[in-house]
């Protein structure tokens, strides 16, 4: 894995990270902790050795959800 990975997983971690705990300020979060898991799964499986694009594309999908809940 190059260091510009490392770099783009440490990044969505974080992303995930904030928008999980907007998540939690949510009175109805409960349908959205699905999309956490998938993006959590995704990035996992980035660290890995799997597709940094495919977890990219999924924690940025859980933001947009969690934002778009708002």
């Amino acid at each position: 894995m190059s260091g510009a990975d490392r770099r783009e997983i440490a990044r969505l971690s974080r992303q995930l990270d904030t928008a999980f705990t907007r998540l939690t300020k949510l009175p109805y979060a409960v349908p959205l902790l699905r999309q956490h898991d998938y993006a959590l799964d995704a990035l996992r499986q980035a660290r890995n050795g799997g597709s940094v694009s495919a977890a990219a594309g999924e924690v940025r999908r859980f933001a947009q959800y969690v934002k778009n809940a708002r």
